[in-house]
């Protein structure tokens, strides 16, 4: 199977739905570690918030594609003192 399982913690958060640069990072890793097969073009990563596809063995070395759908969650203003 090509696909593997992530929980995403941040600092001062806490447990979060997903994370698009972890999900990256993780594929990226999983491939390098042997976790998944490295022949895959794809892995999908399951995270609370949804699943996404990560393209891994793209022409140039070390570069990966985050492929899943987006949702616009939040709209807001901050004010910030100098």
């Amino acid at each position: 199977s090509n696909a593997i399982t992530m929980r995403v913690h941040e600092r001062g958060a806490g447990i979060t739905m997903a994370c698009g640069t972890g999900a990256c990072a993780s594929a990226w890793a999983a491939v390098q570690w042997g976790l998944v097969s490295a022949k895959a073009n794809d892995v999908i990563v399951h995270m609370d918030g949804g699943d996404v596809r990560v393209r891994v063995n793209e022409p140039a070395p070390g570069r990966v594609t985050l492929i899943g759908p987006s949702e616009h969650l939040l709209t807001t203003t901050a004010v910030l003192h100098a």
